[in-house]
């Protein structure tokens, strides 16, 4: 999406949030891929807030120190980054069958009826959504816009850095490259992406996000709560978040166990984990009874999974308590399905420590390498 160059030559992704910048990179050798680069660095704060560029130069400082590690040194200059996910608008509208231009000038035409902002005001971009079971009176096509002042001041800064924008795309496009399941032909997916300082709520159907909403409850609370409950540092709670978390059985007992810490930190959570569960009720309710035209999704309005990811997925036990509350079965994503297993090994990965964080990026990674040379 928001395609502002159309050059292809070597590029990596990178995912800017409220607080980490984070880039991936996939290496290939004579055509094949053979690695990957995954590193991330924290964002001084008032650089960015709630998706807004508030500094430049910090923001560019960041990226440009991260780009030019000199342990994982990025070669490539162009790059195919994120935009936030709260600040786009996001809609699935039916067309005539058109094509070009004459596509092209009836989507801005009609885009008008969905964006509360002046067309004049947004980048505005489309992709018709490739649906075998969709019927041939028209076309159903993803007509995605944001801001030009937000995604000016991410293009602002990436360029300070000394490297080339190739692409920009929200959050929710790049997670979905990242995890879903590129078999899944039927059926509604909720994601739930547990991001640093919000939480994106994607659902996925009939090969396109057909919803997204946003809301603040983050892996910042989830580590606030943690370190304020039992008074240690936020490096002690990311541990704690994830080899105690909330979850109430430990792997070979037959009868629940807590420990004293377990408990307070399942206590100081559950208040903030019940309104993120009902906030996440009310937006299946909404996508439930909004929810039409979806050819071939299984059943449109009903969610049949649930994929948690993100830098807050891996508290422990949250599959369990989502699973429960809503009741639908939950897994936790991993942008790993989506490489080749010869690239996971040892002596094919470089970088910071694999985990859920790097699902944007390395969903942006992904489109990426679509936009390089042909050849190496």
């Amino acid at each position: 999406m928001l395609d502002f160059f159309s050059l292809k030559t070597e590029a990596f992704g990178l995912e800017i949030t409220d607080s980490f910048v984070r880039l991936a990179q996939f290496k290939k050798n004579n055509g094949v891929v053979a690695g990957m680069i995954c590193q991330s660095a924290s964002l001084p704060a008032g650089a960015v807030k709630d998706g807004e560029v508030l500094n430049q130069q910090l923001l560019a400082r960041a990226i440009s120190r991260l780009a030019g590690s000199k342990k994982y040194r990025i070669s490539a200059k162009y790059v195919v980054a994120s935009l936030p996910e709260s600040k786009a608008f996001l809609e699935v509208i039916q067309m005539p069958r058109l094509t070009g231009i004459e596509l092209r000038h009836a989507i801005v035409y009609e885009a008008e009826n969905y964006i509360p902002l002046p067309i004049n005001k947004v980048y505005l971009d489309f992709e018709v959504i490739n649906n075998p079971q969709a019927p041939a009176d028209h076309s159903d096509v993803l007509v995605v816009a944001m801001p030009r002042t937000t995604a000016d001041a991410y293009v602002l800064a990436i360029k300070a850095a000394g490297l080339k924008p190739l692409v920009f795309e929200p959050e929710s496009q790049a997670i979905i490259r990242s995890i879903v399941d590129k078999n899944q032909t039927s059926g509604s997916i909720l994601i739930i992406q547990i991001g640093d300082t919000k939480t994106n709520l994607i659902v996925y159907a009939a090969n396109s996000p057909r919803f997204t909403f946003s809301i603040p409850i983050s892996n910042s609370y989830f580590l606030e709560r943690i370190s304020k409950s039992l008074n240690i540092s936020l490096e002690r709670a990311e541990i704690l978040k994830a080899t105690q978390g909330i979850s109430t059985f430990d792997r070979g007992q037959a009868e629940p166990k807590k420990s004293s810490d377990k408990k307070m930190i399942f206590e100081a959570m559950i208040p903030g984990l019940v309104d993120f569960v009902q906030q996440t009720a009310k937006c299946l309710e909404y996508y439930k009874t909004h929810a039409s035209h979806e050819h071939g999704a299984g059943g449109e309005g009903r969610v049949g999974k649930v994929i948690l990811c993100g830098s807050g997925a891996n508290l422990k036990g949250l599959d369990e308590f989502v699973s429960l509350k809503l009741n639908t079965p939950v897994i936790v994503g991993d942008f790993r399905k989506s490489v080749d297993p010869e690239v996971l090994k040892s002596n094919a990965f470089w970088g910071d420590k694999i985990s859920g964080n790097f699902d944007v990026a390395a969903g942006l990674a992904l489109r990426a390498l679509k936009e390089e040379h042909i050849d190496d």
